[in-house]
C-alpha cells in the first residue's frame, strides 16, 4: 500500500499541468495549421469531442486519485468529510468558481468568453446533514 501511495503521489504531480500544456498544444495547433474556430468545421469538431472526453476522463482520475490518498494516505480529514468529499458541498459555488476561473483565463487569451446562468434547481437554504449532496 505504501508502495501505491508513492505512485499515486508522482502520478498526480507529473500530472499537475496537463490542462495548460493541452491549451498551449491546442493554440500551437490552430497557428500553425490555420484551423478556423467553427462549428461546421470538422476538425475544430473533432478536437472538440477529444478535448471533452481527455478532460472528463482527467477529472475522474484526479477526483479518485485524490480521494484515495485522503482516506488510506494517513492525512486527518476535517469531521463530517469522507476524504476529500463533503457530503454537504455547495455544487453550485463550486460551477460559479470554476466557470470565473475559465472565463478569466478564457477572456486573457481570446478576450471574450461566452457568459452562463447557472441555476439550481433541487437544493434548498436548510442545511439537512443526513442528506448527501445534490446535484445542479
Amino acid at each position: 500500500l505504501v508502495d501505491f501511495m508513492k505512485i499515486l503521489k508522482i502520478f498526480k504531480a507529473r500530472h499537475r499541468d496537463t490542462v495548460k500544456d493541452m491549451a498551449l498544444a491546442c493554440m500551437m495547433m490552430k497557428e500553425k495549421l490555420g484551423i478556423p474556430v467553427d462549428e461546421v468545421n470538422p476538425v475544430f469538431q473533432s478536437i472538440k469531442i477529444l478535448l471533452d472526453r481527455l478532460y472528463t476522463s482527467r477529472i475522474s482520475i484526479h477526483m479518485i486519485t485524490s480521494q484515495h490518498l485522503a482516506v488510506y494516505g494517513g492525512e486527518r480529514t476535517p469531521p463530517h468529510q469522507i476524504g476529500i468529499i463533503h457530503p454537504n458541498t455547495s455544487l453550485t459555488s463550486i460551477l460559479v468558481d470554476a466557470y470565473d476561473d475559465a472565463l478569466m483565463h478564457t477572456e486573457n487569451c481570446y478576450m471574450v468568453a461566452p457568459r452562463i446562468n447557472i441555476k439550481n434547481y433541487n437544493s434548498s437554504k436548510v442545511v439537512n446533514t443526513s442528506e448527501p449532496a445534490s446535484g445542479v
